[in-house]
């Protein structure tokens, strides 16, 4: 065989592979760019004062959210409430289920940052979503443990509730995959209730909200 006819069979492998579409960093250490390319996809002045802006707040917010959780958990802030018991206790459990969601939210909200703008996708349309993730991902993580607390229809164990670490852990995860949560709800009432019109897909739509 000669040399010519082994490149031309090598061009055809080659070219019967198919083309990867880069997802996160572990996949694709390039972000779909070619070596020595370094310069921003965003070399417009709004652009890169926005996007700074973002990440400042997401930043600002995990800083500051996960100080005041770290004390929350050490009874740095038992003193400063006069209720009576168990009041206390449940309070704090709920403030803490909240900053926990919301740092969740945040995590995930940042990693998303990250993503869309090394992959050329970042737009204005989606600041109102990044600035509002983190705080509706807490609220879904205080409600998260109240469902599970008041043990609806009998589908979760109420004794995790005694364990505030547990507790914690959950409101975090419930934060950090927010919208996975909401699509399976959605579709656990559609279930339960018969509610045809909601969109069976609701889980898949969800999976990778800037991919929407």
């Amino acid at each position: 065989m000669t040399l010519d006819n082994q490149e031309h069979q090598r061009s055809d492998s080659t070219e019967k592979i198919p083309k990867v579409d880069p997802q996160f960093s572990p996949e694709d250490l390039t972000d779909g760019r070619d070596k020595g390319n370094w310069k921003t996809r965003y070399p417009d002045k709004q652009a890169q004062s926005e996007i700074r802006c973002e990440a400042i707040y997401l930043v600002s917010l995990l800083i500051i959210c996960f100080i005041i959780f770290f004390l929350l958990i050490c009874n740095i802030f038992q003193g400063l409430f006069v209720f009576s018991e168990p009041n206390p206790p449940l309070f704090i459990g709920y403030l803490g289920s909240f900053l926990a969601g919301l740092i969740g939210g945040a995590l995930y909200d940042l990693k998303w940052l990250i993503h869309v703008v090394s992959k050329g996708h970042w737009n204005e349309d989606r600041k109102l979503w990044r600035y509002i993730t983190p705080i509706s991902s807490g609220v879904l993580g205080v409600f998260v443990i109240v469902v599970i607390g008041s043990g609806l229809f009998g589908l979760f164990n109420t004794s995790i509730m005694e364990n505030s670490i547990l507790v914690f852990a959950l409101a975090f995860l419930s934060g950090y995959f927010s919208d996975y949560i909401v699509g399976r709800l959605q579709d656990l009432f559609a279930s339960i209730f018969g509610a045809g019109h909601m969109n069976k897909k609701s889980t898949n739509q969800t999976r990778y909200p800037e991919e929407r």
